[in-house]
């Protein structure tokens, strides 16, 4: 992302205390956690201090003139450290969830 380099792999390592948790180190060092919600089908991103930064919302698949949607990413701009909007964090914040996504759909 960017003009970093990083295995794939890197991006989904999964949690072996929590199941359906894949945690990833950021470009600013931290560790951010993709999980599900226990309250709902919501995918959360969650910081190290597990303050929930962003969230994946699958939605009833939709066709437009692009493409395919089958969900909404919501980022929450002042929650955590405020850093989730700027554009590194945030291209990996969009790969990340697609990698999860691709996880846990192939079970791998």
């Amino acid at each position: 992302m960017g003009k970093n380099t990083q295995p794939m792999a890197d991006l989904v390592i999964p949690d072996p205390q929590v199941v359906g948790m894949r945690y990833f180190h950021g470009p600013d060092g931290a560790q951010y956690r993709w999980r599900p919600n226990q309250k709902n089908h919501d995918i959360v991103l969650q910081d190290g201090s597990h303050t929930t930064i962003a969230l994946f919302r699958p939605t009833r698949p939709t066709r437009y003139q692009i493409g395919d949607v089958y969900g909404e990413l919501h980022f929450f701009r002042s929650a955590g450290t405020g850093t989730v909007m700027h554009p590194p964090i945030m291209d990996t914040v969009v790969v990340t969830m697609m990698l999860y996504r691709f996880c846990a759909q192939w079970n791998l």
